[in-house]
């Protein structure tokens, strides 16, 4: 219906467009051409035809006067000079009487002397300027007006010689009458012949314009049957040219027409069953908003009846931002669309007619018109209900997994200080009874029961490890390192074991590795620990090798590859392929003969692959094995401080009899630390007051004026934070008054973070248990000075 009367509204228009046509105009407008075209091309041709002319007219008038003055030359040449001015004067005169085109000849020495010879007789005179020349004595021409001739001639220069001897020159003057002449003959002829074309041309014209526009007139008149609807009016020409092709053209083209609003009719059809068949809900709405068309996907989402919907304004379904809640993503602005354009996959709500919000991915763009006029909105709704469904129950089970992985890592932590803290009264009275009078036997078995005790540290070093990069737990530590040192020290810790077992250690860093890097130096200190470890566990005889090379160097970063290459056991082909998985060992037997978890290379492999670098390994069976790893590392930004080894003796020795006995706080909650700490600080000199929970440390402080607090951090009433926290509290109140006292850590929480934790809490220093006399040494050196 639309379409219509759109087709009777425009029909009028067409009609009286199509009336106005005059064939009268188009024969005036080609005869205009015609004339125009003529009038340009004669235009052009004079244009670059008439300095031809002027140049030829020029060169004839220089070839005359060039040959007046060679005839002047040879009869005056010799006369001027011996002052025979008669012959001259009598000669110029004559060549200037019989030509009628030289106005004068004047025959001039080099000290200015002139003959001037004109029609009415001669004259001597001193001239200069023009009469003598300067620079390069070469003949020239130009037009020039004097005193000579009444009116302006072209005046020709040339100097003459006797014997070789530039003597003067000779300038003839030729009257530019023929020259005027010649001009105005050639401006008369060419405006004859370009009368004469543009005569014939309209002619033409107007004969080849009457012929055109007949079959012009024939096919306007088709055009106006066929703008009033008629589609079977046909045009009939038949001259034979291309006026008739283009008759034949629009015959065609009407034809195609026809056809074409048949299927115009079918494709309108075909899109509304489309329209029709969406899944995703699909509203035209005008561009004030009003619904004007819905589909019927719209209907069944929103349980509407379309005569509810059609007139009515999009806001009836958008929800407003208050309906959706707080947080919620902001309803789509049709009004400010248009300037835009489009609206692309915006999360939004449709409400339906029982009051239901629906949420729906939004996207509309903006339909354009004849001059680019916004003739509407196409709004287009996909439904994810389902989506959002799967979304929250997606973000519970991650908010349980989270809780779940926080209570993982709660739990990594009681165990790292649960089990610590037993270990650490094992190992510490362990050590207090090797260094009592024991007999031989005695002692004996005690290094064996210390060693156990050392070997179920490592396992459960090794289980805290790999659950701390389970859980997300783990982090790296970058700082600049000493990297030969780190690798020789790990060569040196396992040479006596080497030793013991006659296998040969060797250790070869290249030239070319540098001194430091930044990186993380403990962990890598760790992985060669697990490789060279394994690589003397499981070597009989032989040798083992462990190595650093380079291999490429940047502007920022140092790529290396460390290696441990052993002659032992080897491991066999189908084992290799899981050999860096947790829990996984080469000899899975109930008689194998090494004993471990089997997680040291899972952890190597972990901590490197964390440092961005991987690691592998070749291995043949009875041969030997060979532990590879790459890792880049950045270059230093400083030299690491490395302690003197007079410095480290120093500070593991004991502490000089000249100095005090430090007065030391120990807050320690487990009865057997208590004692192991009360006597290992005794035995380091020291005089020890113990506390059983943080509450207690900060009144004891409060007390007495202590050189030196071992603070616990989990202990009953009041931690070592809080307490750490009070005391500096109280030291930060009293001002002045009352010194630091360093509070050290001394804790069997040992995760990655806790030493941060205790520093930010307060605390100087951090010593995980189990703790050794040495340890405790080295600390009472640093902070009892």
């Amino acid at each position: 219906m639309q379409e219509t009367r759109q087709t009777a509204l425009t029909a009028p228009t067409t009609r009286r467009r199509i009336g106005h046509f005059k064939p009268k105009r188009i024969v005036l407008r080609l005869t205009l051409t015609f004339s125009a075209l003529i009038v340009i091309t004669l235009g052009l041709f004079i244009l670059v035809n008439m300095p031809f002319q002027r140049r030829a007219t020029l060169e004839a008038m220089e070839s005359e006067a060039r040959s007046t003055v060679t005839s002047i030359d040879q009869v005056t040449a010799s006369a001027i000079i011996t002052e025979d001015f008669g012959t001259v004067v009598e000669h110029c005169l004559r060549v200037v009487r019989e030509s009628p085109s030289i106005s004068y000849v004047v025959v001039t020495r080099n000290d200015g002397f002139s003959l001037v010879i004109t029609k009415t007789g001669w004259s001597q005179n001193s001239l200069k300027g023009v009469w003598l020349p300067t620079g390069e004595r070469v003949a020239g021409s130009r037009f020039l007006k004097s005193d000579f001739a009444p009116h302006e001639v072209y005046h020709y220069s040339h100097p003459f010689q006797y014997s070789g001897i530039d003597w003067g020159w000779i300038h003839i003057g030729l009257s530019l009458n023929k020259f005027h002449s010649d001009i105005r003959a050639l401006y008369l002829r060419t405006g004859l012949l370009t009368l004469l074309c543009l005569s014939v041309g309209i002619v033409v014209a107007l004969y080849f314009a009457r012929k055109i526009t007949k079959p012009i007139s024939s096919l306007v008149d088709t055009t106006r049957q066929v703008a009033l609807g008629n589609l079977t009016a046909r045009a009939d020409i038949g001259t034979g040219d291309e006026l008739e092709h283009l008759g034949r053209s629009f015959n065609i083209m009407t034809e195609q027409l026809q056809q074409t609003q048949g299927d115009m009719s079918a494709a309108r059809e075909y899109t509304d069953n489309i329209i029709r068949s969406m899944n995703d809900a699909m509203i035209v709405v005008s561009p004030e908003g009003i619904i004007d068309r819905v589909n019927t996907a719209t209907l069944n989402l929103l349980g509407y009846d379309e005569r509810e919907l059609i007139g009515s304004n999009i806001d009836k379904i958008l929800a407003s931002d208050a309906a959706t809640g707080e947080g919620a993503a902001p309803v789509p602005d049709l009004a400010g669309l248009i300037p835009r354009g489009f609206i692309n996959k915006v999360e939004t709500f449709y409400r339906a007619r029982d009051g239901r919000l629906i949420p729906v991915i939004f996207s509309a763009s903006v339909m354009h018109g004849a001059g680019k006029s916004a003739q509407g909105i196409v709004c287009v709704a996909l439904d994810i209900t389902e989506r959002k469904q799967a979304e929250e129950a997606l973000r519970i089970a991650k908010e349980n997994a989270e809780a779940a992985n926080r209570a993982k890592s709660q739990f990594l932590a009681n165990m790292s200080h649960e089990i610590r803290t037993p270990m650490n009264g094992v190992l510490g009275m362990l050590d207090l009874l090797m260094d009592s009078r024991l007999d031989e036997n005695q002692l004996r078995l005690a290094s064996m029961a210390h060693g156990s005790a050392d070997k179920l540290l490592e396992i459960i070093n090794d289980i805290l490890d790999f659950s701390k990069i389970e859980a997300g737990r783990f982090q790296l530590h970058m700082a600049d390192f000493a990297l030969r040192e780190t690798v020789r020290e790990v060569a040196d810790m396992f040479w006596v074991k080497a030793q013991d077992k006659n296998i040969r250690l060797i250790c070869q860093i290249d030239d070319s590795v540098p001194n430091t890097v930044r990186g993380d130096g403990v962990r890598l200190r760790q992985v060669l620990i697990n490789l060279v470890g394994n690589a003397v566990k499981f070597t009989e005889n032989g040798q083992i090798f462990l190595g650093v090379s380079l291999m490429e160097t940047t502007a920022e970063n140092t790529q290396l590859r460390f290696e441990v290459r052993d002659t032992g056991t080897g491991i066999p082909l189908d084992a290799q392929p899981y050999i860096f998985d947790a829990f996984s060992q080469a000899d899975n037997s109930m008689a194998r003969r090494h004993e471990g978890t089997g997680l040291g290379l899972a952890i190597s492999r972990e901590l490197v692959e964390a440092m961005g670098g991987t690691i592998g390994v070749r291995s043949e069976p009875g041969t030997g094995s060979l532990f590879w790893f790459t890792l880049c590392l950045r270059h230093a930004q400083s030299i690491p401080a490395l302690l003197p080894a007079d410095d480290a003796m120093e500070e593991n020795s004991e502490r000089p009899a000249t100095q005090r006995t430090p007065l030391v706080l120990l807050a320690e909650d487990n009865p057997v630390n208590q004692e192991l700490g009360r006597l290992v600080l005794e035995s380091l000199g020291c005089k020890v007051d113990v506390v059983g929970n943080g509450r207690q440390a900060v009144e004891a402080v409060s007390d007495r004026e202590y050189d030196l607090v071992f603070m616990d951090c989990q202990m009953p009433e009041v931690d070592g934070y809080e307490a750490t926290r009070s005391i500096r509290q109280r030291e930060a109140e009293t001002g002045e008054q009352t010194r630091h006292i360093p509070v050290i850590a001394l804790t069997a929480h040992a995760m990655d973070g806790d030493r941060e934790t205790c520093l930010s809490a307060g605390m100087d220093d951090y010593a995980s248990k189990p703790f050794t006399p040495i340890q405790l040494q080295a600390l009472l050196n640093r902070w009892c000075r």
